[in-house]
């Protein structure tokens, strides 16, 4: 077994990049096009592992469980698809679109993120630990997501990311009308702007705030001990939505 091969079945290596093979757009929709009847074993018909994929287009295609480590995808959209528990360790993106895709569960650790963007998708409990780039989500599902000690710049509109965990990450916020109830932002460093978004129950303990404004959001029983910045960045913030009840 190659050293490469061993990379990817075993422990990742941060240290060497396995080499891609490209593929064109008709070679790509006929891979899409066998990915059928997934299961939990993964079939070989799923590997896109390795992959250097350009200006595809797939629609209504069922990608669920797709193992696509170390793949790098450029100028893709994706439209109408399948894509709940894929794995995409590694993986690179430039300027893709998802919309009205289901990615829940997939996995995005160590990603680099050029630039993807998603629209009325389901990306419920994705993980994207060590990820870095930039991530721009609107109207999505994000409950559960996972992006511990990742390095984003996250663009959010009018979505649900209760109890989204983002330890000790390094997060750029350009945040409006969200659900960040329980979230967990603890050891972060966080800055930009969260606008008419709820962080009830929210922990940013240890976490430095200077950078970070918060307008017209609320802040009920949102926890800071430790915080750097947390005085300046309520200052004259009101606490909305005090008598809902907890979810």
């Amino acid at each position: 077994m190659t050293d490469d091969k061993k990379n990817l079945n075993g422990k990742a290596n941060l240290n060497q990049m396995p080499e891609r093979r490209a593929v064109d757009a008709a070679e790509a929709q006929k891979m899409a096009g066998r990915c059928t009847e997934y299961n939990d074993s993964r079939s070989e018909k799923r590997n896109f592992k390795c992959l250097e994929i350009t200006g595809v287009k797939f629609k209504d295609e069922d990608l669920s469980g797709i193992e696509a480590h170390y793949a790098k995808f450029t100028d893709c959209e994706f439209e109408e698809c399948k894509i709940a528990h894929a794995e995409f360790h590694f993986a690179e993106f430039e300027n893709c679109v998802f919309n009205n895709c289901d990615l829940n569960n997939s996995n995005f650790s160590f990603a680099g993120l050029g630039s993807i963007r998603f629209t009325n998708c389901n990306l419920d409990g994705i993980d994207l630990p060590f990820a870095n780039g930039d991530f721009s989500c609107e109207k999505c599902m994000m409950q559960g997501m996972t992006a511990q000690n990742a390095n984003l710049k996250l663009r959010l509109a009018d979505c649900n990311a209760y109890r989204i965990e983002a330890n000790s990450a390094r997060l750029a916020f350009d945040v409006r009308g969200c659900n960040f109830r329980r979230a967990e932002f603890n050891e972060s460093c966080l800055k930009g702007k969260i606008v008419q978004t709820d962080l009830t129950y929210a922990e940013m303990n240890n976490a430095n705030l200077t950078d970070l404004e918060l307008v017209d959001s609320a802040t009920r029983n949102l926890e800071t001990e430790g915080a750097v910045g947390f005085e300046e960045m309520t200052d004259g913030l009101e606490n909305l939505w005090e008598n809902e009840d907890e979810e």
